[in-house]
This record gives C-alpha cells, structure tokens and sequence, in this order.
C-alpha cells in the first residue's frame, strides 16, 4: 500500500514475488547462454527467437503487476550484458529497438540499445525484459459473450489492438524459425521474408490488400508482387502485400473466375495479375 494524492488513502501496488521472478531470469540467462556456438547464422536467429519467446512469456505473466517494470528493470540489464557477451562473436552490436525486424509491435516504442545480430540488411534483436507496462485487468462484462452478434462485437473491440500486436508478432512461429534455421525452407523463404512480411502487415494496417478483408484470423498470405527479382531483392517490404488466402489463391492463378467478385476487388486482382505477366515476360527475355 503507498499513499495516494488525497489527503486520506491509501492505492494498492502489486509487484511480481521477487524469488520466483529471481530463479525463472536465471534460468533466461542460461537459455541466452546457450546461443550456439559456431554455427550458422539461421540457426542463431533461431535460438534468438526462442529466448525472444521465454522472455515475452515471463512479462506476459507478471504484466497485470502494477509494478512491473520496477520489477523487471533489476533484471533487465544483466539479460542484455550476457546477450552482448554470447553475441559478440557473430558481429553483434547495441541497436535501438524500434531499429529491429523482429517483435515489430514490441519494439516500435523503444529507442534502448539492444544486442543484435545483422541478416542480410535486416537486425534481429534480443529482446528486454523492460519493455513491459502493466496493464489493467478489466471488469466482467456480462453482454460481452461468444453466443451472440453484440457480445462477439464487444469482445472484438476490446481485444482488436492486442491481437493485432500479437499477430505481428507472432508472423514468425517457432515451428517456422526451426524450420528456416535447418534449411527446409526454400531459398526464397528466408528469415528477411518472415520478418519483412511482418512489416507489410503493419503497413496494410491488417486488411487485405485484394478485398479489404481483416486478417485477424486464419492464416495471412504473403504475396510477392515480382517473384523473379533476384534474392537480395526480392523480400523487400515494396515487394510484398498482405492477402487473404482465397485472394492470394485467386492472383496466383489467372484461370480462376472472378466475375462473381466486386467491382473494386476484381480490379485489383487484375493489377496483381498483370503484374505477373510482365516479370514473367521480362525473366523470358
């Protein structure tokens, strides 16, 4: 309890148990600690997203804590100095947050230096456990329920921002980062397109670039406007547009009808298509 600005009272602070949150960053230090050594540069970032992961998870715990980030701040910087020290023989260096391709949503407010590793032209950061603010645990709202139109409506509106961050965030699964990091991915399906494809989300605000669709749920399609530009351009944020699966569907293969569609829509898939036409014709050239 700490005294309020009235003249009487007194306001509640809650803060993380300080044991328990003191044993899971240790266990975060050896995790960081574990970067492998010696290998390739997919692999690491692999690892980096891991450790990414586990330490979102802690914040995500303790984050109705009104005191977090007092709390998280003690640790903070004894997790970036061992990153720094386990980073040091991949070239890593101090990079402002909001600098990183990674945890985009995360980052985007924070100039903190943090250790990163360069891919390409793009910088994968690990991430800190300061980067957390305390967030008020709402009332029960009785009308906000799954079993009717205006409930399903209110809970979107209360979670639309929060599941827009998470779904930036998490455009890279660890499945898919296992998967890049072991080279069973296509050349082309490297960790710039994933962490590029996250940013061409964030720029076509989570809508459709076809039909104007949310793309809250299901799975995003990522589409390559020019798929024949060699690899060190062809994953570049102007490259890429954000799609809903049956639209991506529909661009990729121009035998498909599109008479049933709207106006505007099947404009736009005809721009895409035409599109593909003319990096075809100018690769056969």
């Amino acid at each position: 309890m700490v005294k309020g600005k009235a003249e009487k009272g007194y306001i509640s602070r809650t803060i993380p148990d300080q044991k328990r949150l003191r044993q899971k960053v240790l266990n975060l230090n050896e995790e960081i600690k574990s970067i492998p050594k010696n290998s390739s540069r997919e692999k690491v970032i692999h690892a980096i997203n891991l450790v990414n992961s586990k330490i979102r998870g802690v914040i995500n715990y303790y984050t109705t804590c009104t005191w977090v980030n007092i709390a998280m701040r003690k640790y903070a910087r004894m997790l970036q100095l061992t990153a720094k020290r386990r980073l040091k023989q991949y070239k890593g260096k101090w990079i402002p947050a909001n600098k990183t391709q990674n945890l985009i949503e995360t980052h985007k407010d924070y100039e903190t230096k943090i250790p990163s590793i360069k891919f390409r032209d793009i910088w994968i950061g690990v991430t800190s456990l300061q980067f957390c603010k305390w967030e008020k645990t709402p009332y029960k709202n009785q009308d906000e329920t799954p079993y009717t139109e205006d409930g399903r409506q209110l809970y979107f509106n209360r979670t639309k921002k929060k599941r827009r961050n998470a779904r930036l965030d998490d455009m890279l699964n660890e499945k898919v980062s296992e998967l890049v990091s072991a080279g069973m991915k296509h050349k082309y399906y490297n960790f710039e397109f994933y962490m590029n494809r996250a940013y061409a989300l964030n720029r076509d605000k989570l809508k459709c670039r076809v039909c104007g669709k949310w793309l809250y749920t299901g799975t995003v399609s990522t589409h390559r406007i020019n798929p024949n530009l060699p690899i060190d351009k062809i994953n570049k944020v102007a490259n890429l547009a954000s799609m809903d699966c049956e639209c991506y569907r529909l661009v990729n293969n121009n035998k498909l009808p599109i008479d049933h569609l709207e106006v505007k829509t099947r404009k736009k898939i005809k721009g895409f298509r035409d599109k593909l036409v003319q990096s075809n014709a100018k690769t056969n050239v």
